[in-house]
């Protein structure tokens, strides 16, 4: 009985050592850091995937890979050679750091969902846009279309054909937001994904200096359970976000 005491206590040290190691290294790469670019020398902002740097530090191995980068698309065209840079080139991301520089005329991002409710954070958007001489870029993100079928499983439309109709109504209802922007230079952006990683890839931009959302009131329980959108962002945007009330009702573009 001793001796399966011993083994039990041995192994539930082991697992401990094995998750304070692991919850280290995740801690340590949470954050993102600023280094030179060793591609161009400019200032970038890298974020490692700390989930896949724990893992593979508890399988014996650390392996690293950017999953984000300010001057390149996530998860496409990150040189090793940022990674093996040395820890004095880098530093990581402090609370009072200034955000990155924008490159050219800033804009200011505006995700919106179809809704009156989302187009609450217009007015801010276009406060920002006149001070600051910036442009405004609203943003419609869909999720990604599939092939229609019908109960016989013949094709009805296929996946690329839904999308080009589904991204033609959202460039439609943007558009016609145009009038609520008066005196402002707009762009229009249509993405297809996951509504929080597609806004911040978009907020990746060199150019995009803010970004304006409106997010619905939460309360109580439902504040935890309920996963929110402008919530993800705040946490994982490079650049300063304005969050408005969302309210109103719905409007198809």
């Amino acid at each position: 009985m001793n001796a399966w005491l011993v083994l039990l206590a041995v192994l539930g040290l082991c697992a401990a050592v094995t998750i304070g190691v692991g919850a280290a290294v995740f801690l340590s790469f949470r954050r993102p850091w600023r280094a030179r670019c060793p591609r161009d020398g400019a200032e970038a902002q890298v974020q490692v995937d700390a989930v896949g740097a724990a893992r593979s530090e508890v399988a014996g191995a650390r392996r690293l890979s950017i999953e984000r980068c300010s001057h390149r698309t996530p998860l496409k065209g990150c040189d090793q050679a940022c990674l093996d840079l040395p820890a004095e080139a880098r530093h990581v991301v402090g609370v009072g750091d200034p955000p990155l520089p924008v490159v050219g005329t800033p804009a200011v991002l505006v995700p919106l969902d179809g809704t009156r409710g989302s187009e609450a954070a217009l007015p801010a958007a276009l406060q920002l846009a006149r001070i600051h001489g910036a442009r405004v870029r609203l943003l419609r993100v869909l999720p990604i279309t599939t092939t229609v079928r019908d109960l016989d499983d013949y094709v009805v439309a296929y996946s690329d054909q839904e999308g080009a109709r589904d991204e033609y109504a959202a460039r439609w209802y943007l558009r016609g937001l145009r009038s609520r922007l008066p005196d402002v230079p707009i762009d229009e952006v249509v993405r297809f994904g996951d509504a929080p990683a597609e806004i911040l890839s978009e907020a990746e931009a060199p150019d995009v200096a803010w970004i304006t959302m409106a997010t619905r009131p939460a309360r109580g329980l439902r504040r935890w359970l309920r996963r929110s959108v402008t919530r993800t962002v705040e946490r994982a945007a490079w650049v300063p976000v304005m969050s408005t009330p969302y309210g109103g009702a719905s409007v198809r573009p």
